[in-house]
């Protein structure tokens, strides 16, 4: 949609898709709970390094997200928009601002935000976007 509206050509890089959560996803809460006791505070005991069953870590998906950068760069794209979702977003933010890993964990990224990074001065800003009603058609 947005490649439309910008007349842009879109690649997809397999490295932006978000956090694997294996074993875990479509569960609730109290599923998780459940089929998996005691789970969900290990994750919280190590929330970076621990990773979902059968699927990944932050720390993998840090190492995705090093790797979409190196792609980009390949490309030779100079100001890429790069669409993903919360939890590798937050490791791109990281990645980018030159960050540990475990760092990015700290770092908000709510949804329907657009973020303006300078990877050269390690700065972000987040970009005013239109609401539901002003979306691109």
């Amino acid at each position: 949609m947005f490649a439309d509206h910008l007349e842009l050509p879109i690649t997809i890089i397999d490295e932006l898709a978000e956090v694997h959560h294996g074993d875990f996803a479509g569960l609730t809460t109290g599923e998780t709970h459940t089929r998996y006791p005691g789970a969900l505070e290990a994750r919280d005991a190590d929330k970076y390094h621990w990773r979902f069953p059968g699927g990944e870590s932050y720390a993998d998906a840090y190492q995705r997200a090093t790797a979409a950068l190196a792609t980009i760069t390949r490309h030779g794209t100079t100001r890429p928009l790069l669409v993903s979702h919360e939890m590798i977003g937050r490791m791109l933010l990281a990645r980018l601002l030159d960050l540990p890993g475990a760092e990015g964990l700290a770092l908000n990224h709510p949804h329907r935000v657009i973020y303006q990074v300078d990877p050269h001065r390690y700065t972000v800003s987040e970009l005013q976007t239109p609401g539901p009603a002003a979306a691109l058609s």
